[in-house]
């Protein structure tokens, strides 16, 4: 019986132990280290953190860190992108600013140079008819009656 209660206290007071994978792909096993609170810690596999956290795989981690780079570059060359057409657009605005202002003084030239010209309105031109229907109606009665 004192055998068991050794071996349970033993037990007991044992750390726990997790799988530590080496970057040749060895695996070795070691007691979950303490873990300090402030601090981010990498934990063997198997150890349990006291709080929550991403754990991830050493593959994993490898794998993001190579699409992150990726990410790093595309946004660089889109950045590089944006950039030239941004600068386009500034080069095509200004060209097109110049050529308003050019024409805009071609503008005020011409009506600078140009006097106004009034139309004919039809109401003169109407009277007139009037008049002439009158006096051609006029002269073909008159002729009637002489008749």
């Amino acid at each position: 019986m004192v055998k068991l209660g050794f071996l349970g206290a033993l037990i007991a007071f044992m750390s726990p132990v997790g799988v530590w994978i080496g970057t040749d792909g060895t695996e070795r096993e070691a007691p979950c280290p303490e873990i300090e609170e402030e601090a981010p810690q990498r934990l063997p596999r198997g150890c349990e953190a006291p709080r929550a956290g991403v754990l991830i795989a050493p593959h994993v981690y490898v794998e993001m860190m190579g699409d992150l780079a990726e990410f790093k570059a595309e946004r660089d060359q889109l950045k590089k992108a944006v950039d030239q057409e941004r600068s386009a657009y500034q080069e095509l605005m200004s060209e097109y600013e110049r050529a308003l202002k050019a024409h805009e003084l071609n503008l005020n030239i011409l009506q600078s140079a140009c006097t106004p010209i009034e139309c004919p309105s039809l109401k003169p031109a109407m009277i007139g008819a009037a008049i002439s229907a009158t006096a051609c109606a006029s002269v073909i009665a008159t002729y009637q009656f002489i008749k």
